[in-house]
């Protein structure tokens, strides 16, 4: 998206508002490389905001994320654990961190805001869905497993692994040259 905002839900005695954190800027929902446990690989991905305001990012992690929705023109995520803030190559990222942050998604005339939202919520349901999974399979050999082993890995074993095809969130993937156009000739 080409502008989010970033709130924290801050409980008071006098009740609970949304105030903003300070950082806005350009939304990008990330899909990272999976984790290995046991036998399982367990999907990763995040919300990063590149903060126009400063140089403080901010990044939560969905698969850490206890519940997400999407609810009165914020996408509310709520994360689980303390986390310790990551050092950026610019300056310090703010990573969501125990604690409940509204994404407020700029609307557009496209749908923009409705389709970031159902991207977050398809990643962050991945990723649970996927942990439910591994809490419910019964105990496994802490066996090691590469995260993208290569065909020729694959064959050595003697296994062939099947990767489910994911279902794909609302939306479409762009390639470098779809966002930064083909040059013509040289120069």
């Amino acid at each position: 998206s080409a502008n989010a905002v970033v709130y924290n839900l801050v409980i008071t005695d006098e009740g609970n508002s949304w105030e903003k954190s300070g950082t806005e800027g350009t939304m990008f929902v990330v899909e990272l490389e999976p984790v290995a446990v046991g036998q399982t690989l367990l999907p990763q991905a995040c919300v990063f905001v590149l903060n126009r305001r400063g140089l403080d990012n901010f990044r939560v992690d969905l698969a850490r994320a206890t519940d997400c929705e999407d609810m009165n023109q914020l996408v509310i995520v709520r994360t689980e654990d303390e986390q310790v803030a990551e050092a950026d190559a610019v300056g310090e990222d703010q990573e969501a961190s125990g604690k409940v942050v509204g994404l407020w998604i700029h609307p557009d005339d496209k749908g923009g805001r409705d389709i970031n939202a159902s991207i977050i919520l398809a990643a962050w349901q991945q990723c649970r869905s996927a942990l439910a999974e591994l809490a419910a399979a019964p105990a496994q050999e802490n066996v090691p497993v590469k995260a993208n082993p290569g065909p020729a890995e694959q064959l050595a074993s003697g296994e062939a692994v099947a990767v489910a095809e994911a279902p794909q969130p609302a939306g479409r993937r762009l390639s470098i040259t779809d966002l930064f156009g083909q040059k013509s000739g040289h120069g």
